[in-house]
């Protein structure tokens, strides 16, 4: 049964259609014609107020340091490089023509209303980039001419579509939709980037297309290649600041509370997505991006208790748990990191104090039979447990040259922090309640934590390694048991590595560690299956998976030139290991 989210308050212009309209433009709120489909997208809020509020802005350009991880291989210097097809990321900009119709990709009317509702479930709780009862009710509005839908609410709507599917497994595609999760997700991409492409996304100065894009690469970060995806998401950080969701003046003092919420809520998604994709891509933040954080982070409250008339905040704000609650801990986290307390003299002090500000203020909260809570409630210890790490690595940078000596002590609280990043990650892919989320989860994987066990099960020389073995054991028996991977995406060097890792480690625990694990298996599988497709007839063998049409140079390179920009001192580990 479809979960109406509805408010008396809340008002709602209905987009009526207009058969005179000529075909060549598109009904506004009104009925009447928006612009031509050579023109620009004409300004509008959330609201649908007409009061024309989005407003260009003069922005600030955010500087990175230099590239750190080596450029991956173009197409010509991959193996049979004619099967090759455009990458999704490079279709989205330049792939794609003009002005085309999608109307029929649309799913009929039960469909839509199921992928709204696997939205509401398994995306919105994560996203919160919109406000569901003011969106549902217009979704309901168009259904009934989606001929004359907006550009902008037609690209939100295939955005959700294809939010849904990348939230399903294979099986629930199949039951709820008819049809396998492949071809619906190939479907609702193509339709998502040619929506957006028709409501000229490059340019628009409408919230709802930004809202649409956004959506696109919160679900899309899995397939794309982490260069591509980054240059994207500074699109969408480039158009926020375009109609000044980064300026809390504008909010503050031109814009209804109600409309300054949820331009808070979407700037905060934008700002974490771009920073995790920069991390991804081998950028670090400068100082100046540091500003961006400084921002008013979003209200503790529900979509219900928002709506567009209203004029101060809800009582009890930040008393109870709200739909926001996993949000804002990250929102709240990267803030904090961005603050610079993680590093420096008293960073440990400062840590211990935000852990108990998350405590008090979301985790006290929580609601472990409520799965958004529970989420939030596993994923806390993680937060903090990085964050020690980040102070630690900190601390040792101060040294200078001497970084890589580490007391043994040092090192073992490291183990023990990484140690636990993975085992939260283990109990979050473990338990039944969050299989909805974790397509979101895969993008979060501490790639860091994880080649530091890794790399001590390899090279280390600490007494007792069996919680660290254990932990890693426990997250590759998840996903060998699971119903898709952590990663769907062939060229993603960074989880092949991590494979490669864990093989290695594997061989220096073998004489300890008994009957070895399926997992293990599987990818020496992998790796003689992919050494075979390398070398040998463009025939793809049986035990091809997908991760197995990566560059080869992943086997004659070292494999740490794959995390060169994450938190890793490699220097420490040549001492350790002994290598040249």
């Amino acid at each position: 049964m479809l979960r109406l989210h509805s408010r008396p308050h809340v008002l709602h212009d209905k987009a009526t259609c207009n058969t005179a309209t000529p075909p060549n433009q598109i009904c506004d709120r009104d009925g009447g014609p928006s612009h031509s489909r050579t023109s620009g997208i004409s300004l509008g809020g959330i609201s649908g107020g007409g009061r024309g509020e989005s407003t260009l802005f003069q922005y600030g350009m955010i500087y990175l340091r230099e590239i750190k991880l080596p450029v991956p291989s173009t197409t010509e210097h991959l193996v049979n490089s004619a099967r090759v097809e455009c990458p999704p990321a490079t279709r989205l900009v330049w792939g794609l023509a003009g002005y085309k119709p999608v109307r029929e990709y649309h799913p009929d009317t039960s469909r839509i209303f199921r992928l709204w509702q696997v939205f509401l479930d398994n995306v919105h709780p994560l996203s919160k980039v919109l406000h569901a009862p003011s969106i549902q009710r217009q979704i309901t509005d168009a259904i009934s001419c989606l001929d004359f839908v907006s550009r902008g609410l037609e690209a939100l709507m295939f955005a959700i579509y294809l939010t849904a599917v990348t939230s399903l497994t294979d099986d629930q595609c199949g039951s709820l939709l008819g049809k396998p999760k492949g071809i619906l997700h190939q479907r609702f991409v193509a339709a998502t980037e040619q929506a957006l492409v028709n409501a000229e996304c490059l340019k628009s100065c409408n919230l709802m297309v930004l809202q649409a894009m956004t959506l696109y690469l919160l679900c899309m970060r899995q397939y794309h290649d982490h260069q591509s995806h980054w240059l994207l998401t500074g699109l969408a950080f480039r158009s926020a600041q375009r109609i000044g969701l980064h300026k809390e003046t504008m909010l503050s003092n031109r814009i209804s509370l109600f409309e300054s919420e949820i331009r808070r809520r979407l700037w905060w998604q934008i700002l974490t997505l771009d920073f995790r994709a920069a991390q991804l891509s081998g950028f670090t933040m400068d100082l100046q991006a540091r500003e961006y954080f400084a921002a008013r982070c979003p209200v503790n409250v529900s979509d219900s208790e928002l709506y567009p008339e209203m004029g101060e905040l809800p009582p009890g704000v930040g008393t109870h748990g709200t739909e926001m609650l996993f949000c804002l801990m990250r929102y709240e986290s990267a803030q904090f990191i961005a603050s610079s307390q993680v590093a420096g003299e008293g960073a440990s002090k400062a840590v211990d104090e935000f852990a108990l500000y998350l405590e008090s203020k979301f985790i006290q909260f929580c609601d472990e039979s409520i799965p958004l809570h529970l989420l939030a409630k596993l994923f806390a210890p993680s937060i903090i447990a990085q964050l020690r790490i980040k102070g630690a690595q900190s601390r040792q940078k101060l040294n200078g040259h001497n970084h890589h000596l580490i007391m043994d002590t040092d090192r073992r609280a490291l183990l023990a922090w990484n140690v636990e990043v993975v085992e939260c990650t283990h109990k979050i892919y473990s338990t039944d309640k969050l299989q909805p989320y974790l397509w979101f989860v895969h993008t979060l994987f501490p790639f860091e934590s994880f080649v530091h066990v890794l790399m001590e099960l390899q090279h280390g020389h600490v007494v007792n390694l069996d919680n660290a073995w254990s932990a890693i054991d426990a997250v590759y028996r998840v996903f060998m048991d699971a119903d898709w991977l952590p990663c769907q995406n062939p060229n993603d060097l960074m989880y092949v590595a991590v494979g490669t890792m864990a093989l290695k480690a594997w061989e220096a625990q073998a004489p300890r560690r008994g009957e070895e694990p399926r997992w293990v298996v599987s990818l020496k599988e992998k790796h003689e299956a992919r050494k075979r497709y390398l070398s040998g007839p463009s025939v793809v063998p049986a035990d091809y998976s997908l991760f197995d049409d990566t560059d080869p140079q992943l086997f004659d390179t070292d494999v740490a030139s794959c995390f060169e920009n994450l938190d890793i001192n490699w220097g420490y580990w040549t001492q350790v290991s002994g290598d040249p």
